[in-house]
């Protein structure tokens, strides 16, 4: 394959945003067409004291974190420096992976809890736990981590530089 025939990171980034797009649309979809039945068949009420909203809870920072993602595709397709594309990308996602972690293990969990009645079986059961919303906190911590490291070499290299104009002025 030549030179010529290649994508470059921009357009690879152009495509990225065009696949996120369809990630947070089919998501926002795959969410909002089953709650708009359960809303034509279910009394608002009992809508608003059920489960329904606890179970929305969760979803919204993972798409926040889509969302992140999908901005940094775009930035660095429009031309936006790598390094400070990565850092709000991996602060933003991390941070977003991170709380929809906490909501999907204990939140959501809690919450159902206290919204069963006494007849349903969560309202028998101590705590539901799912060990890999743990692991998709860790990584999105460790994203918020790599975030500012990211950030902190991009300072030192700026701080290098400057020292070097500093260097040849004196010599």
């Amino acid at each position: 394959m030549d030179a010529g025939s290649r994508s470059s990171p921009q357009q690879h980034s152009r495509w990225l945003t065009r696949v996120a797009d369809f990630m947070l649309a089919g998501t926002v979809a795959a969410l909002v067409l089953p709650t708009l039945f359960v809303l034509t068949q279910v009394p608002p009420a009992q809508v608003l004291r059920g489960e329904l909203i606890v179970h929305w809870l969760a979803p919204v920072p993972y798409l926040v974190a889509v969302f992140a993602i999908r901005q940094a595709f775009a930035a660095y397709a429009r031309g936006g420096v790598l390094g400070e594309v990565m850092v709000r990308a991996c602060r933003n996602a991390g941070g977003a992976l991170a709380i929809g972690a906490g909501i999907s293990a204990f939140g959501v969990p809690l919450l159902v809890r206290w919204f069963a009645t006494p007849a349903h079986p969560m309202s028998r059961t101590v705590m539901v736990f799912d060990v890999a919303y743990v692991a998709i906190g860790v990584v999105g911590l460790a994203l918020v981590l790599l975030g500012g490291l990211i950030r902190r070499v991009i300072d030192v290299q700026e701080r290098v530089h400057a020292l070097g104009h500093e260097l040849e002025e004196f010599v």
